[in-house]
């Protein structure tokens, strides 16, 4: 997950999230684009998110500023999450 601010100042970005294997035929390396304009600030807004992506392989994550105008990513604004197995 991505989260980030978003302000009536906000910009519109695009993402693009793809395995390091550019083999992989199931994702396509075309940015997706969002914006971040809102009415209010949010100061802690999910941005972007995932799912279902394979744990065995690592992927690249690319966020692009589009417009020029405000785009807000913290350290730490960025969380991956793992499944866990039960135990046997």
């Amino acid at each position: 997950m991505l989260f980030g601010i978003t302000t009536p100042n906000s910009a519109v970005y695009s993402v693009s999230l793809q395995p390091n294997e550019y083999n992989d035929t199931d994702f396509s390396l075309t940015p997706t684009n969002y914006s971040a304009e809102t009415s209010f600030t949010n100061p802690h807004a999910l941005l972007f998110y995932a799912s279902s992506l394979d744990p065995t392989i690592p992927y690249a994550l690319t966020v692009t500023n589009e417009d020029g105008a405000e785009l807000m990513i913290r350290p730490g604004d960025f969380q991956v999450f793992a499944p866990t197995f039960p135990v046997s």
